[in-house]
């Protein structure tokens, strides 16, 4: 089995793939666990091939935030998703780990966030993320909204990094 990882600019993605993962986004996750939230759009998005078919993927989100009222540049995980078939192998991780290879290799981004479910916090943790405990706000188009369903987890590119409880305004919608 070959396998490849791949990481496309949103704006350059073909529209069949995005189609593909549109549908399965819905399928998995709206059908699933509902949505109610307004979410921003990626920037990009990594793929994990195998034999030329996609199984895993992520979406990834280029923003500036406030934390305690300093702006830093981040790299928002949005979407993490293996197809059904396919759990269970790692695949997943990998994307995980392509992603942050990509944003922590440019110099450019202080840290990773991402915003899960709460049965998912293990799994992140397994790779390096930690839990951030302080409230998390947001923009969307009926006001400001705090960060209630979904757990908050940052991942520093620098190891020595560490989160405190800060203020965090994601300065639009969340990912």
């Amino acid at each position: 089995m070959k396998a490849e990882i791949q990481i496309f600019d949103a704006n350059k993605i073909s529209s069949e793939l995005l189609n593909d993962f549109d549908g399965q986004v819905d399928k998995i996750f709206v059908a699933n666990e509902g949505s109610d939230e307004q979410w921003s759009q990626p920037s990009w998005y990594v793929f994990y091939f195998l034999d030329g078919k996609w199984v895993s993927a992520a979406t990834l989100h280029k923003r500036t935030i406030s934390v305690d009222s300093r702006q830093i540049d981040v790299i928002g995980v949005g979407t993490v998703m293996t197809l059904p078939s396919y759990k269970g192998q790692g695949y997943s991780s990998e994307v995980m780990k392509a992603a942050k290879t990509f944003a922590c290799g440019s110099g450019t981004y202080a840290c990773m966030m991402l915003f899960c479910m709460p049965k998912m916090v293990n799994f992140f943790a397994s790779l390096g993320w930690q839990k951030i405990t302080a409230p998390i706000v947001y923009t969307t188009s009926t006001g400001t909204k705090t960060m209630t369903k979904y757990v908050s987890m940052v991942c520093f590119c620098n190891q020595d990094s560490s989160w405190s409880d800060y203020d965090v305004n994601l300065c639009g919608l969340p990912w």
